[in-house]
């Protein structure tokens, strides 16, 4: 069974892969088109997970 970190991560895999191959397009209820989301939510995890890693080897 997935964590809920997985699940999350799987979700924004299937939309980032649906915005790639769509012709059109893929918005968020807001207006946002998903591979912005998508894009930005992997720089933000990146980065707290390289501080997080490097507090940890301190």
């Amino acid at each position: 069974m997935l964590d809920d970190h997985e699940t999350a991560l799987y979700d924004a895999f299937e939309a980032f892969a649906g915005a790639l191959w769509s012709d059109e397009p893929v918005l968020e209820p807001e207006g946002t088109p998903v591979i912005e989301r998508v894009m930005f939510d992997a720089r933000v995890r990146g980065t707290a997970d390289r501080h997080i890693h490097q507090r940890k080897q301190q």
